[in-house]
């Protein structure tokens, strides 16, 4: 091999050993891109269905005490709630997507009884469903947190 053909081949090993590095470290920084802007696609979702539950549990509350007259606005945040809760299905992992749909089941019955009407879970569960909702809000965020690798909160109370 002459000292050409020699040269030329540590060259091309020396680019190649210089190449491998380069393209992990921009592989590994672009999963870590990725996954910090579906980490907060999923938080901010998250955070917008649990306000839209916290408001839907207040106004079904306020009817159900008080009497007052919310219909108009429980409906659309009720509707709210349901398209949040399908874009949590999106984004989340298979636990996220099953807390989310049970804050969905139990906000639906809330709003029932808090329109007076029968709780369409009552012979399956103990609590009313004001109780259920807020309980599961807390299970939704843990199952949240545990996607986002956060630590456990206090819960939403």
């Amino acid at each position: 091999m002459t000292a050409f053909a020699s040269s030329v081949t540590l060259v091309l090993v020396g680019a190649a050993a210089g190449l491998v590095p380069t393209l992990v470290v921009d592989v590994l920084r672009n999963r870590r891109e990725t996954r910090t802007r579906w980490d907060e696609t999923l938080l901010t979702a998250a955070s917008d269905l649990v306000e839209a539950a916290r408001t839907l549990l207040h106004m079904s509350q306020r009817m159900r005490e008080d009497r007052v007259d919310y219909a108009d606005k429980l409906d659309e945040v009720h509707i709210q709630l349901r398209a949040l809760v399908e874009r949590v299905k999106f984004i989340g992992d298979d636990h996220v997507r099953t807390e989310a749909e049970l804050v969905r089941r139990h906000a639906y019955a809330a709003r029932l009884v808090g329109e007076g009407r029968p709780d369409p879970r009552g012979d399956e569960y103990a609590d009313d469903p004001f109780v259920r909702l807020h309980r599961q809000l807390d299970g939704f965020a843990e199952a949240v947190r545990r996607q986002l690798q956060v630590a456990a909160g206090r819960g939403h109370r």
